[in-house]
Protein backbone atom coordinates (compact mmCIF):
# COMPACT_ATOMS: atom_id res chain seq x y z
CA UNK A 1 0.00 0.00 0.00
CA UNK A 2 1.27 3.49 -0.92
CA UNK A 3 1.66 5.96 1.97
CA UNK A 4 0.08 9.39 1.39
CA UNK A 5 1.33 11.31 4.42
CA UNK A 6 5.03 11.23 3.74
CA UNK A 7 7.04 14.28 4.83
CA UNK A 8 7.70 15.15 1.19
CA UNK A 9 3.98 15.47 0.54
CA UNK A 10 3.17 17.33 3.76
CA UNK A 11 5.73 20.14 3.37
CA UNK A 12 4.18 21.76 0.25
CA UNK A 13 0.78 21.85 1.92
CA UNK A 14 2.21 23.33 5.08
CA UNK A 15 4.10 25.97 3.12
CA UNK A 16 0.96 26.94 1.21
CA UNK A 17 -0.98 27.28 4.45
CA UNK A 18 1.74 29.45 5.95
CA UNK A 19 1.83 31.69 2.88
CA UNK A 20 -1.95 32.09 2.93
CA UNK A 21 -1.87 32.94 6.60
CA UNK A 22 0.85 35.51 6.02
CA UNK A 23 -1.20 37.08 3.23
CA UNK A 24 -4.26 37.29 5.45
CA UNK A 25 -2.20 38.74 8.27
CA UNK A 26 -0.71 41.32 5.91
CA UNK A 27 -4.17 42.25 4.60
CA UNK A 28 -5.47 42.57 8.11
CA UNK A 29 -2.57 44.80 9.02
CA UNK A 30 -3.27 46.96 5.95
CA UNK A 31 -6.95 47.23 6.79
CA UNK A 32 -6.02 48.30 10.29
CA UNK A 33 -3.88 51.14 8.91
CA UNK A 34 -5.55 54.02 7.00
CA UNK A 35 -2.12 55.24 5.90
CA UNK A 36 -1.59 52.00 4.03
CA UNK A 37 -5.06 52.24 2.48
CA UNK A 38 -4.27 55.73 1.20
CA UNK A 39 -0.82 54.76 -0.05
CA UNK A 40 -2.26 51.84 -1.96
CA UNK A 41 -4.96 54.13 -3.36
CA UNK A 42 -2.40 56.68 -4.58
CA UNK A 43 -0.29 53.96 -6.20
CA UNK A 44 -3.20 52.16 -7.86
CA UNK A 45 -4.87 55.40 -8.99
CA UNK A 46 -1.98 55.99 -11.40
CA UNK A 47 -2.82 52.79 -13.30
CA UNK A 48 -6.53 52.14 -12.69
CA UNK A 49 -8.37 55.05 -11.00
CA UNK A 50 -11.76 53.32 -11.03
CA UNK A 51 -10.42 50.19 -9.32
CA UNK A 52 -8.50 52.33 -6.83
CA UNK A 53 -11.66 54.24 -5.94
CA UNK A 54 -13.64 51.02 -5.56
CA UNK A 55 -11.07 49.69 -3.10
CA UNK A 56 -11.03 53.01 -1.23
CA UNK A 57 -14.82 53.11 -0.99
CA UNK A 58 -14.86 49.52 0.27
CA UNK A 59 -12.30 50.32 2.97
CA UNK A 60 -13.86 53.66 4.03
CA UNK A 61 -16.50 52.22 6.44
CA UNK A 62 -13.65 50.75 8.51
CA UNK A 63 -12.25 54.25 9.11
CA UNK A 64 -15.27 56.50 9.76
CA UNK A 65 -13.12 58.95 11.74
CA UNK A 66 -10.47 59.55 9.06
CA UNK A 67 -11.42 62.58 6.92
CA UNK A 68 -8.61 61.95 4.44
CA UNK A 69 -10.31 58.87 3.03
CA UNK A 70 -13.62 60.77 2.76
CA UNK A 71 -11.91 63.61 0.91
CA UNK A 72 -9.99 61.44 -1.53
CA UNK A 73 -13.19 59.64 -2.46
CA UNK A 74 -15.05 62.94 -2.79
CA UNK A 75 -12.41 64.52 -5.02
CA UNK A 76 -12.31 61.45 -7.26
CA UNK A 77 -16.08 61.71 -7.78
CA UNK A 78 -15.83 65.45 -8.47
CA UNK A 79 -13.29 64.78 -11.21
CA UNK A 80 -15.85 62.45 -12.77
CA UNK A 81 -18.57 65.18 -12.51
CA UNK A 82 -20.50 62.93 -10.11
CA UNK A 83 -21.40 65.76 -7.74
CA UNK A 84 -24.46 64.15 -6.16
CA UNK A 85 -22.32 61.15 -5.18
CA UNK A 86 -19.44 63.35 -4.01
CA UNK A 87 -21.55 65.47 -1.67
CA UNK A 88 -22.01 62.85 1.13
CA UNK A 89 -18.25 62.23 1.21
CA UNK A 90 -17.50 65.93 1.68
CA UNK A 91 -20.25 66.31 4.25
CA UNK A 92 -18.76 63.47 6.30
CA UNK A 93 -15.34 65.11 6.00
CA UNK A 94 -16.59 68.51 7.12
CA UNK A 95 -18.43 66.90 10.03
CA UNK A 96 -15.07 65.49 11.15
CA UNK A 97 -13.25 68.80 10.60
CA UNK A 98 -15.86 71.55 11.07
CA UNK A 99 -13.16 74.16 11.59
CA UNK A 100 -11.97 73.94 7.96
CA UNK A 101 -13.36 76.82 5.91
CA UNK A 102 -12.12 75.26 2.66
CA UNK A 103 -14.29 72.17 3.20
CA UNK A 104 -17.39 74.27 3.90
CA UNK A 105 -16.67 76.21 0.72
CA UNK A 106 -16.36 72.99 -1.29
CA UNK A 107 -19.72 71.81 0.08
CA UNK A 108 -21.14 75.18 -0.96
CA UNK A 109 -19.86 74.82 -4.52
CA UNK A 110 -21.31 71.32 -4.82
CA UNK A 111 -24.70 72.29 -3.42
CA UNK A 112 -24.82 75.32 -5.70
CA UNK A 113 -24.09 73.12 -8.73
CA UNK A 114 -26.81 70.69 -7.62
CA UNK A 115 -29.36 73.50 -7.30
CA UNK A 116 -29.54 73.33 -3.50
CA UNK A 117 -29.57 77.07 -2.93
CA UNK A 118 -30.38 77.21 0.78
CA UNK A 119 -27.82 74.52 1.58
CA UNK A 120 -25.20 76.34 -0.49
CA UNK A 121 -25.89 79.60 1.35
CA UNK A 122 -25.49 77.83 4.71
CA UNK A 123 -22.15 76.33 3.64
CA UNK A 124 -20.75 79.59 2.25
CA UNK A 125 -21.93 81.44 5.37
CA UNK A 126 -19.96 79.01 7.53
CA UNK A 127 -16.89 79.31 5.28
CA UNK A 128 -17.01 83.10 5.46
CA UNK A 129 -17.41 83.02 9.26
CA UNK A 130 -14.40 80.74 9.67
CA UNK A 131 -12.25 82.70 7.22
CA UNK A 132 -13.40 86.32 6.83
CA UNK A 133 -10.55 86.90 4.36
CA UNK A 134 -11.92 84.28 1.93
CA UNK A 135 -13.15 86.59 -0.84
CA UNK A 136 -14.45 83.82 -3.17
CA UNK A 137 -16.67 82.43 -0.40
CA UNK A 138 -18.04 85.89 0.38
CA UNK A 139 -18.59 86.58 -3.33
CA UNK A 140 -20.50 83.33 -3.83
CA UNK A 141 -22.61 84.07 -0.77
CA UNK A 142 -23.41 87.57 -2.02
CA UNK A 143 -24.34 86.29 -5.49
CA UNK A 144 -26.63 83.58 -4.14
CA UNK A 145 -28.43 86.18 -2.05
CA UNK A 146 -28.76 88.58 -4.98
CA UNK A 147 -31.00 88.52 -8.03
CA UNK A 148 -28.91 86.07 -10.01
CA UNK A 149 -28.84 83.48 -7.30
CA UNK A 150 -32.35 84.09 -6.11
CA UNK A 151 -33.79 83.16 -9.50
CA UNK A 152 -32.16 79.77 -9.08
CA UNK A 153 -33.33 76.49 -7.60
CA UNK A 154 -35.22 75.78 -4.37
CA UNK A 155 -35.70 72.86 -2.00
CA UNK A 156 -38.91 71.08 -1.02
CA UNK A 157 -40.48 72.48 2.12
CA UNK A 158 -38.78 75.88 1.87
CA UNK A 159 -40.92 78.83 2.92
CA UNK A 160 -39.89 81.76 0.75
CA UNK A 161 -40.55 85.40 0.17
CA UNK A 162 -39.86 87.44 -2.96
CA UNK A 163 -39.78 91.18 -3.47
CA UNK A 164 -39.31 93.10 -6.71
CA UNK A 165 -39.28 96.81 -7.52
CA UNK A 166 -37.95 98.79 -10.48
CA UNK A 167 -38.61 102.54 -10.23
CA UNK A 168 -37.71 104.18 -13.54
CA UNK A 169 -37.59 107.64 -15.06
CA UNK A 170 -38.17 107.98 -18.84
CA UNK A 171 -36.94 111.25 -20.36
CA UNK A 172 -39.07 111.14 -23.53
CA UNK A 173 -42.32 110.87 -21.60
CA UNK A 174 -40.99 112.90 -18.65
CA UNK A 175 -42.53 110.22 -16.48
CA UNK A 176 -41.60 108.10 -13.49
CA UNK A 177 -42.99 104.57 -13.16
CA UNK A 178 -43.01 102.37 -10.06
CA UNK A 179 -43.74 98.64 -10.44
CA UNK A 180 -43.70 96.60 -7.21
CA UNK A 181 -44.33 92.90 -6.54
CA UNK A 182 -44.19 90.79 -3.38
CA UNK A 183 -44.93 87.11 -2.78
CA UNK A 184 -44.89 84.61 0.06
CA UNK A 185 -45.06 80.91 -0.68
CA UNK A 186 -43.95 77.36 -0.09
CA UNK A 187 -41.95 74.95 -2.26
CA UNK A 188 -44.17 71.92 -2.85
CA UNK A 189 -41.64 69.87 -4.83
CA UNK A 190 -38.06 70.27 -6.00
CA UNK A 191 -37.70 67.86 -8.93
CA UNK A 192 -38.87 69.93 -10.74
CA UNK A 193 -39.54 72.92 -8.51
CA UNK A 194 -43.25 73.56 -7.85
CA UNK A 195 -44.27 76.53 -5.72
CA UNK A 196 -47.56 77.83 -4.34
CA UNK A 197 -47.79 81.48 -3.33
CA UNK A 198 -49.92 84.50 -2.58
CA UNK A 199 -48.82 87.92 -3.71
CA UNK A 200 -49.54 91.54 -4.46
CA UNK A 201 -48.65 93.66 -7.49
CA UNK A 202 -48.67 97.41 -7.87
CA UNK A 203 -47.94 99.70 -10.81
CA UNK A 204 -48.24 103.47 -10.72
CA UNK A 205 -46.82 106.29 -12.86
CA UNK A 206 -46.51 110.04 -12.47
CA UNK A 207 -48.60 111.10 -15.51
CA UNK A 208 -51.70 108.95 -15.82
CA UNK A 209 -54.93 110.58 -14.70
CA UNK A 210 -57.82 112.63 -15.91
CA UNK A 211 -57.30 114.68 -19.08
CA UNK A 212 -59.46 117.19 -20.98
CA UNK A 213 -60.95 114.40 -23.10
CA UNK A 214 -61.17 111.68 -20.47
CA UNK A 215 -58.66 109.57 -18.55
CA UNK A 216 -55.14 109.49 -19.95
CA UNK A 217 -53.36 106.22 -19.20
CA UNK A 218 -49.66 105.82 -19.93
CA UNK A 219 -49.10 102.59 -18.02
CA UNK A 220 -51.51 100.19 -16.32
CA UNK A 221 -52.00 101.90 -12.96
CA UNK A 222 -53.40 99.13 -10.78
CA UNK A 223 -53.06 97.13 -7.58
CA UNK A 224 -53.73 93.38 -7.57
CA UNK A 225 -53.86 90.49 -5.13
CA UNK A 226 -53.59 86.90 -6.32
CA UNK A 227 -52.79 83.30 -5.46
CA UNK A 228 -50.80 81.20 -7.87
CA UNK A 229 -48.81 78.13 -8.78
CA UNK A 230 -45.39 78.20 -10.41
CA UNK A 231 -43.51 75.36 -12.07
CA UNK A 232 -39.80 75.65 -12.83
CA UNK A 233 -38.88 72.71 -15.08
CA UNK A 234 -35.51 74.16 -16.17
CA UNK A 235 -33.05 76.63 -14.64
CA UNK A 236 -34.32 80.16 -15.27
CA UNK A 237 -37.68 79.05 -16.75
CA UNK A 238 -40.94 79.51 -14.84
CA UNK A 239 -44.43 78.50 -15.94
CA UNK A 240 -47.15 80.07 -13.83
CA UNK A 241 -50.85 80.68 -13.41
CA UNK A 242 -52.47 82.94 -10.85
CA UNK A 243 -55.89 84.34 -10.15
CA UNK A 244 -57.25 87.12 -7.99
CA UNK A 245 -58.62 90.63 -8.31
CA UNK A 246 -57.21 93.95 -9.52
CA UNK A 247 -58.16 97.54 -8.75
CA UNK A 248 -57.75 100.43 -11.23
CA UNK A 249 -55.84 103.23 -9.52
CA UNK A 250 -56.88 105.62 -12.31
CA UNK A 251 -60.58 106.05 -13.06
CA UNK A 252 -61.06 104.56 -16.52
CA UNK A 253 -64.83 104.81 -16.65
CA UNK A 254 -65.40 101.18 -15.67
CA UNK A 255 -65.80 99.12 -12.52
CA UNK A 256 -62.53 99.55 -10.69
CA UNK A 257 -62.46 96.07 -9.13
CA UNK A 258 -62.15 93.38 -11.77
CA UNK A 259 -61.25 89.71 -11.81
CA UNK A 260 -57.62 89.14 -12.75
CA UNK A 261 -56.26 85.91 -14.23
CA UNK A 262 -52.71 85.72 -15.55
CA UNK A 263 -50.62 82.86 -16.83
CA UNK A 264 -47.72 82.04 -19.09
CA UNK A 265 -43.96 81.76 -18.92
CA UNK A 266 -41.00 83.80 -17.73
CA UNK A 267 -37.38 83.11 -18.58
CA UNK A 268 -34.25 84.76 -17.22
CA UNK A 269 -30.65 83.66 -17.40
CA UNK A 270 -27.30 85.34 -17.08
CA UNK A 271 -23.82 84.33 -18.12
CA UNK A 272 -20.54 85.07 -16.37
CA UNK A 273 -22.21 87.44 -13.89
CA UNK A 274 -21.05 85.90 -10.60
CA UNK A 275 -18.23 87.96 -9.07
CA UNK A 276 -14.70 86.64 -9.42
CA UNK A 277 -11.56 87.17 -7.45
CA UNK A 278 -8.91 89.13 -9.29
CA UNK A 279 -11.16 91.29 -11.44
CA UNK A 280 -10.23 92.00 -15.04
CA UNK A 281 -12.42 92.87 -18.01
CA UNK A 282 -14.51 89.96 -19.28
CA UNK A 283 -17.69 89.40 -21.35
CA UNK A 284 -21.05 89.09 -19.58
CA UNK A 285 -24.64 88.79 -20.78
CA UNK A 286 -28.20 88.29 -19.66
CA UNK A 287 -31.43 87.40 -21.46
CA UNK A 288 -35.10 87.75 -20.55
CA UNK A 289 -38.30 86.62 -22.28
CA UNK A 290 -41.94 86.23 -21.33
CA UNK A 291 -45.32 85.39 -22.81
CA UNK A 292 -48.26 86.19 -20.54
CA UNK A 293 -52.05 85.94 -20.86
CA UNK A 294 -54.04 88.75 -19.22
CA UNK A 295 -57.77 88.41 -18.64
CA UNK A 296 -57.99 92.12 -17.77
CA UNK A 297 -56.62 93.06 -21.19
CA UNK A 298 -59.57 91.47 -23.00
CA UNK A 299 -58.00 88.01 -22.96
CA UNK A 300 -54.84 89.27 -24.60
CA UNK A 301 -51.39 87.67 -24.74
CA UNK A 302 -48.26 89.83 -24.68
CA UNK A 303 -44.73 88.70 -25.52
CA UNK A 304 -41.53 90.55 -24.68
CA UNK A 305 -37.86 89.68 -25.11
CA UNK A 306 -34.58 91.34 -24.21
CA UNK A 307 -30.87 90.59 -24.50
CA UNK A 308 -27.97 92.55 -23.00
CA UNK A 309 -24.47 91.44 -24.04
CA UNK A 310 -21.71 93.46 -22.47
CA UNK A 311 -18.43 93.71 -20.58
CA UNK A 312 -17.65 93.49 -16.88
CA UNK A 313 -15.37 96.51 -16.42
CA UNK A 314 -14.64 96.31 -12.69
CA UNK A 315 -15.76 94.28 -9.69
CA UNK A 316 -15.13 92.99 -6.21
CA UNK A 317 -17.19 90.77 -3.93
CA UNK A 318 -19.60 93.64 -3.14
CA UNK A 319 -20.25 95.36 -6.48
CA UNK A 320 -19.65 95.20 -10.22
CA UNK A 321 -19.68 97.71 -13.09
CA UNK A 322 -20.99 96.56 -16.47
CA UNK A 323 -21.37 98.25 -19.87
CA UNK A 324 -23.71 96.60 -22.35
CA UNK A 325 -25.72 96.74 -25.55
CA UNK A 326 -29.50 96.58 -25.27
CA UNK A 327 -31.97 95.01 -27.70
CA UNK A 328 -35.63 94.36 -26.89
CA UNK A 329 -38.96 93.76 -28.61
CA UNK A 330 -42.64 93.43 -27.74
CA UNK A 331 -45.48 91.67 -29.54
CA UNK A 332 -49.24 91.74 -28.96
CA UNK A 333 -51.44 88.89 -30.25
CA UNK A 334 -54.25 91.40 -30.85
CA UNK A 335 -52.02 93.86 -32.64
CA UNK A 336 -52.42 96.72 -30.16
CA UNK A 337 -49.78 99.13 -31.38
CA UNK A 338 -48.93 100.55 -27.96
CA UNK A 339 -47.68 97.08 -26.97
CA UNK A 340 -45.56 96.42 -30.07
CA UNK A 341 -42.07 97.89 -30.30
CA UNK A 342 -38.37 97.31 -30.90
CA UNK A 343 -35.57 98.94 -28.95
CA UNK A 344 -31.86 99.29 -29.67
CA UNK A 345 -29.34 101.05 -27.49
CA UNK A 346 -26.85 100.62 -24.70
CA UNK A 347 -26.29 101.29 -21.06
CA UNK A 348 -24.25 100.87 -17.92
CA UNK A 349 -25.12 99.12 -14.68
CA UNK A 350 -23.74 99.05 -11.16
CA UNK A 351 -24.69 95.78 -9.44
CA UNK A 352 -24.58 95.47 -5.67
CA UNK A 353 -24.13 91.86 -4.58
CA UNK A 354 -25.98 91.47 -1.33
CA UNK A 355 -29.32 90.62 0.28
CA UNK A 356 -30.94 93.79 -1.12
CA UNK A 357 -30.30 92.65 -4.71
CA UNK A 358 -29.87 96.19 -6.09
CA UNK A 359 -28.83 97.25 -9.59
CA UNK A 360 -28.62 100.85 -10.80
CA UNK A 361 -28.97 101.32 -14.60
CA UNK A 362 -28.62 104.21 -17.00
CA UNK A 363 -29.64 103.52 -20.62
CA UNK A 364 -30.03 105.35 -23.89
CA UNK A 365 -32.26 103.64 -26.48
CA UNK A 366 -34.05 104.23 -29.76
CA UNK A 367 -37.63 102.98 -29.64
CA UNK A 368 -39.30 101.95 -32.91
CA UNK A 369 -43.11 101.84 -33.16
CA UNK A 370 -45.37 100.40 -35.87
CA UNK A 371 -48.23 102.61 -37.00
CA UNK A 372 -48.60 104.26 -33.61
CA UNK A 373 -46.62 107.00 -31.89
CA UNK A 374 -43.50 108.03 -33.79
CA UNK A 375 -40.21 106.35 -33.11
CA UNK A 376 -38.17 108.25 -30.59
CA UNK A 377 -34.98 108.29 -28.55
CA UNK A 378 -35.06 108.32 -24.78
CA UNK A 379 -32.85 108.07 -21.74
CA UNK A 380 -33.88 105.87 -18.85
CA UNK A 381 -32.65 105.71 -15.28
CA UNK A 382 -33.75 102.72 -13.23
CA UNK A 383 -33.10 101.20 -9.82
CA UNK A 384 -33.84 97.46 -9.81
CA UNK A 385 -34.40 95.32 -6.75
CA UNK A 386 -35.08 91.60 -6.60
CA UNK A 387 -34.56 89.36 -3.61
CA UNK A 388 -35.65 85.91 -2.53
CA UNK A 389 -35.35 84.97 1.11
Amino acid sequence: MTKTNTPARRWPRLAAALLAGAALLNAGTALANPEEVLNRYYAQAQQDPAAAFAALAEAAPRYPDDPRIQLEAGYYLLKQDRRAEALPWFERAVALQPERADLWKQVGYIRKALGQRSGAITAFERAAQLDPADRPARAELAYLRSAGGAWGPAEKGDIFGETYAAPEYNSYWDMAVLPVQARVGVVLADAPVVEAYVGVRLNVDSRSGKGPFGPQVYTDNMAAVAAGLRLRPLPGLALFVEGGAAYDLVDRGRTRWRGDVRGGFLYYNDWNMAPREGGGIRPVADVYADGIYYSRYDDNVLFTGRVRPGLRLAENERWALDAYLHAAAGFDTKGLRDNEFEELGGGAAVRLFGPAGLTFRAEGVRVFRHGGPPSYSTARIRLEHYARF
